[in-house]
């Protein structure tokens, strides 16, 4: 074996650990809508008044925690954000990705992840009196509000905009309007508080 043969394996051997060796990766700070926007805008893009986001913050943020080897994680605050922002706006997935600087795809799991753990409140916040003086309370509060007697809820229904869904379900979520949307049943009290709630 000469000298530049040798020379020649290690300079490979060189090359081959280089292209294992992690890449540094870089990363774009997010923005803080809570400390970007005052409580007027916070609440017109996000629906929500800064005090009810830390409110539900609480409630969920555990559940939002992901640890990644990959990269650094979305933290639960942008995490919520993002997905009140496509519950108020109903926009394409990219286009709120592009603000986080996160793929759709990610977008896509966040609101799902988000979404499900909102869902897991339901029970404490949304449910229909359970007793007599539950009711009697509600009916008080109908009355006392437009003089309706005996009423225990209101009920109305909206449709809710969303994407398509895949091409093999999505045409039962197509609405006599002509878009995609989910047809929504709410009853709520005399304090507009959610009793029940139910999501075709």
């Amino acid at each position: 074996m000469t000298d530049s043969d040798s020379s020649n394996s290690d300079d490979e051997m060189v090359l081959d650990v280089l292209f294992y060796l992690p890449r540094p990766r870089f990363f774009r700070d997010r923005s803080n809508p809570l400390e970007d926007f005052d409580d007027f805008d916070f609440k017109s893009r996000f629906r929500l008044s800064k005090e009810t986001f830390v409110f539900l913050l609480h409630l969920i943020g555990n559940d939002l925690r992901r640890s990644t080897n990959r990269s650094f994680a979305i933290s639960p605050e942008i995490q919520i954000l993002v997905t009140l922002r496509y519950y108020a706006t109903g926009t394409f997935q990219a286009v709120i990705g592009d603000h986080v600087h996160v793929h759709k795809s990610t977008i896509c799991r966040t609101i799902k992840r988000v979404s499900l753990a909102i869902g897991r409140l339901r029970p404490h916040f949304i449910n229909m009196p359970r007793d007599a003086e539950e009711i009697q309370k509600v009916q008080t509060g109908f009355f006392r509000l437009k003089g309706f007697p005996r009423v225990v809820g209101a009920v109305d229904c909206t449709h809710i905009r969303i994407q398509s869904p895949n091409s093999n379900i999505g045409e039962r979520f197509r609405n006599r309007k002509g878009y995609f949307s989910f047809n929504v049943q709410a009853i709520c009290d005399s304090n507009l508080k959610i009793m029940n709630i139910v999501a075709r």
